[in-house]
């Protein structure tokens, strides 16, 4: 898969499952991997967005703070290079642990036939 194809996966992943948050689980039981995934792994992935999305809102949140309560310095410029850094950051969090997650998604599976065949 090529990497602007991935980069736009990704993204749909986030999406779905934050849709998948607001409507509940069941809504969108599928859709959350490009695999399907295990209930292990929609875990992981579940925490890395609240968690990405976290880093974002915190840097909203803390430039806004600083140009509240210190001094005002978001003009025009400034205030998009926070929104952009608010987009960007969670995406790139996201990524690697998304890569991670399907590493070790891919590792289970490839681990559960070789648990049945020996016992």
């Amino acid at each position: 898969m090529g990497k602007i194809a991935r980069v736009v996966l990704v993204l749909a992943q986030v999406v779905v499952s934050i849709l998948g948050i607001f409507f509940g689980a069941s809504v969108l039981p599928d859709l959350v991997t490009a695999e399907g995934g295990d209930e292990v792994a929609r875990g992981h992935r579940a925490m890395a967005i609240l968690g990405s999305m976290f880093a974002g809102m915190t840097i909203l949140l803390g430039a806004f703070a600083i140009d509240m309560y210190t001094h005002p310095f978001l003009d025009v410029t400034s205030i998009m290079a926070v929104l952009l850094a608010a987009i960007a950051a969670p995406i790139l969090i996201y990524i690697p642990l998304d890569r991670r997650i399907s590493r070790l998604e891919r590792e289970r599976a490839e681990a559960a036939p070789k648990l049945t065949t020996e016992s």
